[in-house]
């Protein structure tokens, strides 16, 4: 049996014919990575606390931005390690597991796109029974199934690769480690292992597709039957989107693996559209083309900025009244020389009760007041967190004597909430937070 010495690293080569570019790539790679990280991660979270996007539509949509926020990041930081450094290797371990990773992830996302042709094709086709058929237990099934089926994908192409001994040479004519760029590094028949695998992922991705094209096909079909022209263009806009990502995904796919022959240049260009650039243009199809998206983006940058100025001017409270107690609880030189007077902090006569009959009675119209403001929902976290804050107030100790004197500077509007004695107090709330005349 033939000895051969193992090859512990690989160097990456990365993309040909670049030479002098180094810095410029960088910077154009760094910033595509950057807002493919930052856009999907916005919708991602937009889609998580906007109720009105909890639909199976967006559900696969947030799922495809977790995707696209994974799947660059297999091969883009290494990229741009070995653009910027002097060392572009890479470990055996760390090459297996970025081609595992690699068609995991591109696997995973080639099983969800022909999921999201299903719903769509469920939505427009069988509208009555849309949300019968996409019943949650369905999509978390559909879901698991791309992940198992990603992650069954991957791992038999990194086995069919990885069993081969590497003895040398080491260099990957590519930026990252993936079936074409190390089969000829191999020091055995690779046949079976090349057939096989491109088998594998030209059935998986041919297979897919096919699915989808069905889908669209009776998509097409349905929307053709409709009566109206704005409710075919109404229909054709909701899949316009998702076709433009497919696509784009589709395109380099098979312009890389189901080409006879392989040209290491034009390899690594379509890779880098796929790697880095169509994640980062998923945001702008889905944001751009869908209205849904757009005004839940628009309602969660409104709360951002209103919190946000809640809590700056709830500091600036929380500072002056600070400076208030802190003035009253330094006694005057007389207060000290006089007899009869005590020295110390000022204290005011039934403090302790007022306080304790202000806080009930705060507590009574805590609901009423959260019931006039639910009409408008972006008010109504403030007004809670505005009424947390007087709590904390009261129970600092703030005077009885300095309450009366805030009461006195407000008038409550009337929104159909009882005037109690502890009215001054929730109109003082509402004041510090910037709300009067604002709410409801």
């Amino acid at each position: 049996m033939q000895n051969y010495t193992s090859v512990t690293e690989f160097t990456l080569l990365g993309i040909p014919n670049t030479e002098g570019l180094e810095n410029m790539l960088f910077v154009l790679f760094l910033a595509f990575y950057l807002f493919t990280l930052l856009g999907n991660l916005l919708i991602f979270l937009t889609i998580l606390v906007s109720s009105n996007l909890h639909t199976p539509m967006y559900f696969f949509l947030g799922n495809l931005s977790v995707f696209d926020i994974f799947f660059p990041s297999v091969s883009s930081p290494k990229m741009m390690l070995c653009l910027m450094g002097p060392s572009r290797t890479i470990s055996y371990q760390g090459c297996a597991c970025q081609l595992f990773f690699y068609h995991f992830l591109g696997g995973t996302e080639c099983f969800l796109y022909t999921v999201m042709a299903y719903d769509r094709f469920v939505a427009i086709c069988h509208p009555l029974r849309y949300t019968v058929i996409m019943s949650h237990r369905v999509r978390t099934g559909l879901m698991l199934g791309t992940w198992l089926g990603g992650c069954l994908h991957g791992s038999i192409l990194t086995f069919l690769v990885f069993k081969l001994p590497f003895c040398g040479p080491n260099e990957v004519d590519n930026f990252f480690c993936d079936i074409p760029g190390l089969l000829p590094l191999a020091c055995a028949d690779t046949s079976l292992a090349q057939t096989v695998s491109f088998t594998n992922v030209d059935v998986v991705t041919l297979t897919c597709f096919f699915l989808i094209l069905t889908s669209y096909g009776h998509i097409v079909i349905s929307i053709l039957k409709i009566g109206t022209s704005a409710g075919r263009r109404r229909a054709f806009s909701t899949c316009s989107a998702h076709l433009i990502s497919i696509f784009l995904f589709y395109g380099p796919v098979m312009l890389i693996y189901l080409r006879p022959a392989s040209s290491p240049w034009l390899d690594s260009v379509i890779q880098v559209l796929n790697n880095i650039v169509t994640p980062s243009l998923n945001p702008l199809i889905y944001t751009l083309r869908n209205k849904d998206v757009k005004l839940a983006l628009r309602q969660v940058f409104t709360q951002v900025v209103h919190i946000s100025g809640i809590e700056r001017r709830t500091e600036r409270i929380w500072l002056s009244t600070l400076m208030q107690e802190r003035k009253h609880s330094i006694p005057s030189e007389n207060s000290q020389n006089t007899p009869g007077t005590a020295s110390g902090p000022h204290h005011c006569v039934g403090c302790a009760s007022g306080s304790h009959e202000l806080y009930s009675a705060m507590e009574n119209l805590n609901s009423q007041l959260l019931v006039a403001v639910r009409r408008t929902a972006k008010k109504q976290a403030a007004l809670e967190t505005c009424l947390m804050y007087d709590q904390s107030m009261l129970f600092f100790s703030l005077e009885i004597r300095e309450l009366n004197r805030m009461v006195t500077q407000i008038q409550w509007p009337n929104h159909g909430i009882k005037e109690g004695s502890g009215s001054g107090l929730l109109s003082t709330a509402t004041k510090n937070c910037g709300l009067v005349g604002d709410v409801g």
